[in-house]
Formats: C-alpha cells, sequence, structure tokens
C-alpha cells in the first residue's frame, strides 16, 4: 500500500505550526542564551550562541551593531530578545 498523505490531512488541522514555531523560535533563543554563559561567549551571534537562521534574522533587527562585552551581557541581550519577539 503507498503512502498517502491525503489521509492524514485532518491530524494536519489539529496542528497548530504558529505555536511550534513561537515555541522553537523562544527555546532557541533561551538555549543561546545559555551558551553564552556556559561558553563565555560575548558575542551573540557567535556559532555556538545561535542554533538556527531563524533565530539570527528574529535577532538581528535588535543587534543595532552594538557588541556585547562579555557572555552575561550576550545572554542577557537574548533573553530580552525572546521576550520582545513573544509579544
Amino acid at each position: 500500500m503507498a503512502f498517502d498523505p491525503q489521509n492524514y490531512a485532518p491530524f494536519y488541522d489539529a496542528i497548530d505550526f504558529v505555536a511550534i514555531e513561537a515555541n522553537y523560535l523562544s527555546g532557541s533563543l533561551l538555549a543561546g542564551a545559555a551558551a553564552c554563559i556556559a561558553n563565555d561567549i560575548s558575542e551573540w551571534e557567535d556559532h555556538g550562541a545561535m542554533p538556527s537562521d531563524e533565530v539570527f534574522r528574529e535577532v538581528e533587527p535588535f543587534y543595532d551593531n552594538e557588541e556585547p562585552t562579555d557572555s552575561e551581557t550576550a545572554a542577557t541581550f537574548l533573553l530580552l530578545v525572546r521576550e520582545a519577539v513573544r509579544y
């Protein structure tokens, strides 16, 4: 029997993809903040602190060409952006 995606259409309607995306973004920003503190990362766009391109695109407007000077500043910045994109 061949796989037919149409058989699963009712399940797609029940999935709230917007909520999944918002939770993923929020979780990614939190993970990035934790990475800044744990790895002493002072630049928020460092590969270890930015989990995905989607997060980078959300954070970029808040960046304003200012480099954080320490890991706690970078983490605080990411947490503030996390709150900002929530609302």
